[in-house]
């Protein structure tokens, strides 16, 4: 009888620290997820965690769906960019001073309007019946004046 209650008192001991041992593993793998969470930029998210998980973390609190970055563009967002910018020249005027040295970069960035390139449909991955694409380059004109 006194075997079976040390067996048994040591089975419940067991047992106790067991689920205790887990509740603190587990208390302790969300407290982690959360400062992971807090600590980490959050475009990481998406590229670290599956959608499931994301939207989990979303539903418990953890983040904010309003910090997270915007989905990748599709090819057809990309491609109007793309000609929204052909009428957009950019420049960047600068000066760089390093002790009596001067530095004045000038870049123009543009698109060559009267040229055409034609993008082959192999590249169209994302539709069902590809078609070819008419674009224009780029090219850029950097000046460095040194004085």
């Amino acid at each position: 009888m006194k075997n079976t209650f040390i067996i048994l008192l040591l089975f419940t001991t067991i047992c106790i620290i067991r689920c205790k041992s887990k509740t603190e593993n587990s208390r302790n793998k969300i407290s982690a997820e959360k400062a992971d969470i807090d600590n980490s930029k959050v475009r990481k998210y998406r590229s670290t965690y599956s959608k499931s998980k994301v939207d989990s973390l979303i539903k418990a609190g953890i983040i904010n769906p309003e910090d997270l970055p915007d989905p990748t563009p599709t090819q057809k967002d990309e491609r109007k960019k793309i000609i929204g910018n052909y009428d957009k020249i950019k420049v960047v005027d600068s000066t760089f001073m390093m002790g009596d040295d001067t530095l004045h970069l000038i870049a123009k960035y543009y698109c060559l309007k009267e040229q055409s390139l034609i993008i082959p449909p192999i590249y169209d991955v994302e539709s069902r019946s590809p078609a070819e694409f008419s674009t224009r380059p780029f090219a850029s004109h950097i000046t460095v004046i040194r004085s």
